[in-house]
């Protein structure tokens, strides 16, 4: 059971993040902004907090939400959804099925 949730973290972190960004696109200019910013907080304390409970699902959250997340909203919705199917069908054909953006955070195991 474990496992299986951070897949559905990772998806419901990236759905509440495009939430976000496109509320914050509806009422200020510099939307991008906001998302790098929150995307940092976000990195910020995930490192320290990755000393304290390794394998947690902060630190790797920021980082793909900074090189996935962050560039993605120069795209148009059918690019990104291209690149989302290609990343699918990548890491069912590289990392042996399951999403390979989360597979590090899968894991984990309390001490």
């Amino acid at each position: 059971m474990q496992q299986r949730f951070f897949p559905i973290f990772a998806l419901l972190f990236g759905i509440g993040f495009s939430i976000f960004y496109e509320a914050a696109a509806l009422r200020v200019v510099r939307s991008r902004l906001l998302l790098l910013r929150r995307l940092l907080l976000l990195l910020a304390m995930g490192i320290p907090f990755n000393f304290l409970q390794p394998g947690s699902a902060l630190l790797p959250l920021a980082v793909v939400g900074l090189v996935i997340l962050l560039p993605s909203t120069w795209m148009s919705r059918r690019v990104s959804a291209v690149a989302v199917a290609v990343f699918i069908a990548g890491s069912l054909l590289f990392a042996g099925g399951g999403s390979s953006l989360t597979r590090e955070c899968s894991s984990w195991e309390p001490v």
